[in-house]
């Protein structure tokens, strides 16, 4: 069984409201494979990994603290995405599929197994 670094993907529903109001739950109880795209091009790998729907209260990237629905998945690796400044250190560094920054990552429990 190996181990993979967690670059671990959340979106709120209150965050893509803010970039888009028109997607709402009806847009996306209506549109599953349109809003699959869009969590898709917001770095979620929702190709390759399982992705949990949750609806209960969460501090969004705004800092604002509400109760909507959220998405969580693991975060995108490919080339295109990890040359967007919005990929994060842990996706970029799973990419390099490097022992010793995975070593790194499971000292401090932030690691997934394959």
């Amino acid at each position: 069984m190996a181990l993979k670094i967690a670059a671990i993907c959340y979106l709120s529903l209150s965050e893509i409201q803010t970039v888009d109001p028109s997607i709402t739950e009806e847009f996306i109880q209506n549109n599953p494979k349109d809003f699959e795209k869009i969590l898709y091009e917001l770095g979620m790998d929702v190709y390759n990994y399982p992705v949990d729907e949750q609806e209960l209260t969460h501090r969004n990237r705004f800092g604002n603290i509400i109760t909507c629905k959220r998405w969580v998945g693991n975060e995108r690796t490919d080339k295109e995405w990890l040359n967007t400044p919005y990929s994060s250190p842990e996706a970029r560094d799973k990419s390099l599929n490097n022992r010793i920054l995975t070593d790194l990552y499971m000292a401090r429990g932030l690691v997934e197994s394959e």
